[in-house]
């Protein structure tokens, strides 16, 4: 008994000409957005004092560190190497909470 597939599904192609009245969301390009819960997570864990490591990936690269200060602006986090950085909401494009 061969393990082969029990069904083939061939890819389609879209024929533009036919879906002339319809709107095409191609989810494969999407842009990634700045998630916003993990903003209002940070948020809260700061009121209640806890230390939050994170990953803030930029446009720029990586910073791993700990986030002394959040606002609608700017996010202020102090990295391992002892250096602060001062960080624009608009050029983040991904949090990762590390460790809290």
């Amino acid at each position: 008994m061969k393990n082969d597939p029990l069904m083939f599904i061939d890819s389609f192609k879209l024929n533009n000409e036919n879906m002339s009245n319809q709107e095409i969301f191609d989810s494969r390009y999407q842009k990634r957005s700045l998630k916003k819960y993990r903003l209002e997570d940070i948020k809260a864990m700061m009121l209640y004092r806890i230390n939050v490591l994170c990953e803030i990936i930029t446009k720029n690269g990586k910073i791993e560190g700990f986030v002394k200060e959040l606002n609608e602006e700017n996010i202020k986090v102090n990295a391992e190497d002892n250096k602060t950085y001062l960080v624009s909401l608009d050029d983040i494009l991904d949090i990762n909470i590390l460790k809290l």
